[in-house]
């Protein structure tokens, strides 16, 4: 009798955990290699692993992860439709709008790709690049590198923005494609089969953190969730947790 009473109490209280795990939803656009959709649309990569199977159960919640495209992300979170997005590099500006968490997962390097046949092999100011019509994803982190007035940007927006700016370069609507994630442009262009035709060139510039971040609206904010991925990060060693998942992807981690 003791038995089935304690069993009976077990199963109520596992109920009772799994009715109090909060769902929240995440947006995230396209940023291979670390996030992408498979045919499904469903989100596919190692952050989608990281964030599913192991934060967001050391955190107590389940994250369900939207493609959208990166400028309806911040306008939704702003307005406090969605809790939080999966990955953004850190402006100040986002800043106050968003709650950064204080563990980032992954650096990223900026880069600007041109064709092979383009006579700039390396950058060492701006005046380098000065004047190219520079394809660029509206709404991304802007280096600091690439903020001066000298630069010239063509933005695109919308879905597949990675694939379309490097079609535009080699349809020669713009000089230079930009990305602020080596890893990225390299990823893109390799699934293009397109690594042979251009090049890509690091900006002369210390490397910058991607980070996950969350809602500050009234929706949210009273979950702490910045604070609360910090801990779950901790305590699970994150950064390295994270270097492991993506090895298991793609090899060796790329050094940004």
């Amino acid at each position: 009798m003791l038995r089935s009473i304690i069993l009976l109490l077990l199963l109520f209280l596992l109920q009772l955990s799994t009715a109090k795990a909060e769902s929240l939803t995440l947006g995230y656009f396209v940023l291979g290699p670390h996030i992408y959709a498979n045919a499904e649309g469903q989100a596919q990569g190692p952050l989608p692993e990281f964030l599913t199977e192991h934060i967001g159960p050391s955190m107590g919640v389940t994250f369900n992860l939207v493609n959208m495209p990166l400028a309806r992300i911040l306008k939704t979170m702003k307005e406090g439709q969605i809790a939080g997005a999966a990955l953004f590099g850190h402006t100040s500006a986002r800043a106050e709008d968003f709650s950064y968490p204080s563990n980032s997962y992954i650096s990223m390097h900026p880069v600007i790709t041109v064709l092979n046949q383009h006579p700039l092999t390396q950058i060492e100011s701006v005046d380098d690049i000065a004047n190219l019509s520079i394809g660029y994803v509206k709404g991304a982190i802007v280096s600091p590198f690439m903020k001066s007035n000298d630069i010239v940007f063509t933005e695109i927006y919308g879905n597949n923005t990675w694939e379309r700016n490097i079609q535009r370069l080699l349809k020669g609507h713009i000089d230079a494609a930009y990305s602020p994630i080596y890893a990225n442009m390299s990823y893109v262009a390799g699934k293009m089969n397109l690594l042979d035709s251009i090049r890509i060139i690091r900006l002369p510039e210390a490397p910058m953190k991607l980070y996950s971040l969350f809602s500050k609206h009234k929706n949210f904010k009273h979950l702490a969730l910045a604070k609360r991925y910090d801990r779950a990060f901790e305590r699970i060693n994150g950064k390295a947790l994270y270097q492991k998942i993506y090895t298991r992807h793609y090899g060796s981690i790329n050094s940004e």
